[in-house]
């Protein structure tokens, strides 16, 4: 992935977690460096540090690098 995007959560994927919202989203991206990413903190939820359990809320911006 190159540059940043930043994407909007749809209201059917309110309460869904982080971790399996990348896993609809972004299935050849794999899990160790999904984790390693939100270590780093260049993955985030409205500005904020996210974490693979966050729960999502419909119209959060999720910051993607």
């Amino acid at each position: 992935m190159s540059g940043v995007r930043h994407v909007a959560v749809a209201a059917d994927e309110d309460g869904l977690r982080l971790d399996r919202w990348f896993h609809a989203h972004f299935a050849a991206l794999p899990h160790g460096r999904l984790e390693r990413l939100l270590r780093q903190g260049r993955i985030r939820i409205d500005g904020a540090r996210a974490r693979a359990a966050d729960r999502l809320t419909a119209g959060q911006e999720i910051r993607i690098p």
